[in-house]
Parts: C-alpha cells; structure tokens; sequence
C-alpha cells in the first residue's frame, strides 16, 4: 500500500508541472485535490510523519480551493 501512495503521489505531483492554475484552473485543483487525499492517506501508515503530512495535505486541499 505504502508504494502504491508514494507511485499515486508522484504522479500527482509530476502531474502539476504541467497544470497551471491559470491554463486549467479546474483540472489543477482536481489534481491538488487528489494529491492532498494521497498526502493522507500516507498520514495513516506506521512511521510516516503524521503531522507533517497532514499539514502538506491541508495546504493542497486550500490551493485547490482557490481555483
């Protein structure tokens, strides 16, 4: 499970290098959206800094929320 977030994450965030806000405003926050759900779901697995990624979570869920 574990790998399977970290691969989902890094698509997301590969996924934002090319999605701006100003060309795809609804698409970029769909993918920020799903990059925060990623964020915690990792948040829940043993030896992952939980704090740490819920904050990073909850700063992609209020990017999307601007777009």
């Amino acid at each position: 499970r574990r790998g399977r977030l970290y691969e989902a994450l890094a698509a997301y965030d590969d996924a934002l290098r090319y999605l701006r806000p100003e060309n795809a405003p609804l698409a970029y926050a769909q993918t920020q959206n799903n990059r925060a759900n990623r964020l915690s779901d990792l948040a829940t697995l043993p030896g992952e800094d939980r704090r740490g990624r819920l904050y990073e979570a909850l700063a992609a869920y209020d990017d999307a929320l601007r777009y």
